[in-house]
């Protein structure tokens, strides 16, 4: 089946601002999920949601991963790209959206529903990191990458909110993509990508 990947180069995510660990395992992820589409004989491409967008269309050939391996290792995550409208002008009946859902997730989950209403298949990444599930204790205030303005304090009143809001977005995230009928799986920057990949290829239960 034709399949494309769809990865999220917004801003937020390069976190932590110092490893980089979201961007550096989701790059990981994108060309190992294209590799096992691809180790099945399906014509795989790639959309980097960056500024401006890169897309390389699905195709069989042998060079197609060195292809995608240069473009992620060539992009650097910035501004506010939307993942929207590389889902909306897809035309692979098979795609895998790569992201941290902290940009326009209202939108791309409006394009999954009409996606796997026309028939196609949905599949979606979210990748979190340890310090967003629990910031550091030395943090003391929590900024949004994609807009400098928006900021929570994290004293330990703080802390308690961000936690019991955060829990409560990825909940919604997970329950109203699922009802769209996208396989919607949740995953740590912190594990392997080799593991990611399986869960993803295996619809593997959420990660807790």
């Amino acid at each position: 089946m034709r399949t494309e990947i769809v990865l999220d180069a917004s801003a937020s995510m390069a976190f932590p601002p110092v490893t980089m660990d979201r961007w550096q395992r989701a790059r990981e992820a994108a060309i190992g999920l294209a590799a096992v589409a691809h180790a099945e004989s399906d014509p795989v491409g790639l959309a980097i949601a960056g500024d401006p967008p890169t897309r390389i269309p699905p195709r069989a050939r042998r060079s197609v991963i060195a292809q995608m391996i240069r473009a992620v290792e060539g992009s650097v995550p910035t501004g506010a790209s939307s993942l929207a409208p590389l889902l909306a002008s897809s035309r692979a009946p098979r795609v895998a959206l790569i992201t941290d859902l902290l940009g326009d997730a209202d939108a791309l989950l409006a394009e999954c529903r009409l996606a796997v209403a026309a028939g196609g298949e949905v599949v979606l990444l979210h990748l979190m990191t340890a310090e967003e599930m629990d910031p550091p204790a030395e943090a003391q205030l929590a900024v949004d990458p994609e807009d400098s303005t928006v900021r929570r304090s994290l004293d330990a009143e703080g802390r308690q909110g961000y936690r019991a809001a955060l829990d409560a977005w990825m909940q919604r995230m997970q329950e109203e993509f699922r009802l769209a009928g996208v396989r919607y799986v949740r995953a740590l920057a912190s594990e392997s990508a080799e593991r990611i990949v399986r869960r993803v290829a295996s619809d593997a239960p959420v990660h807790a």
